[in-house]
């Protein structure tokens, strides 16, 4: 069998849906600027030519993402809803005359608050860095989204230097705890045990020369990208490839 190709691309939420830890305020993608930028991202990662579009959302959800998607194609490819799943995921496959998109989404356990307790309980400064490191990174999308398209965001937050400050803060957790209560290492043992089911669910789509494009929320991004590295049967891409925009540096010191 073909080794199957996959490239994986870190988003933000388009919707505000406020389930992560960090949760900044998003432009109005309906926004007709908006809605050019988006356009132009999707009309990038066509060139990428995927297969199987895999988007973040639960098993559990593929009855109604099913009927979503045949929504989206029975309105020619125009919809209310502002997740980047249908935006970006939904256009995208509806352009290129997909029947499906795939969810490959797991429900996990996030033991945040028992993490953030036993700090606070034990002397350690996680907490402040974890608020200080969350402040930081919504003031600096507040500033980048004034003078960034969609693309370039997109852009930006799959760069080397940002997907590696997300996965950063995790890897702080392991610094909490102790052979009592391994506070740290239990969050990530959830974490890691989620992002691998996730990957299960990936190579199902595996076939003969299958492109995979992997829409997905940047965090999972370092962890998913390890695996497929480490995996034989696939090739990995880097998704910047497929979005050629200015990097919001260029444009700064411009």
């Amino acid at each position: 069998m073909a080794n199957s190709t996959i490239a994986f691309l870190g988003t933000y939420h388009f919707n505000n849906p406020g389930l992560d830890e960090f949760n900044p305020e998003v432009d109005d993608v309906l926004s007709e600027v908006r809605q050019a930028e988006i356009r132009a991202v999707v009309d990038a990662l066509a060139d990428f030519n995927p297969t199987h579009i895999a988007v973040e959302q639960p098993l559990s959800n593929a009855t109604r993402i099913a009927e979503l998607y045949q929504e989206f194609r029975d309105a020619d490819g125009i919809s209310e809803r502002r997740a980047e799943i249908i935006q970006v995921g939904f256009r995208l496959a509806h352009d290129l005359d997909h029947q499906q998109v795939h969810c490959i989404d797991v429900a996990g356990n996030f033991p945040m608050e028992d993490l953030m307790a036993y700090a606070a309980q034990n002397g350690s400064d996680y907490p402040q860095w974890v608020q200080a490191v969350g402040g930081q990174f919504m003031q600096e999308f507040a500033e980048l989204q004034k003078i960034s398209t969609v693309g370039q965001l997109l852009r930006y937050f799959n760069t080397e230097s940002a997907l590696a400050e997300n996965h950063n803060i995790y890897m702080h957790a392991l610094k909490v705890g102790d052979t009592s209560n391994y506070a740290g290492a239990n969050l990530l043992t959830e974490w890691y045990s989620r992002n691998f089911k996730i990957f299960t669910e990936i190579t199902k789509l595996i076939e003969d020369d299958a492109r995979i494009l992997v829409i997905i929320g940047q965090g999972h991004v370092p962890i998913l990208r390890q695996l497929a590295t480490d995996a034989s049967y696939l090739d990995i891409v880097p998704i910047r490839d497929y979005l050629p925009f200015p990097d919001i540096q260029a444009v700064m010191n411009t």
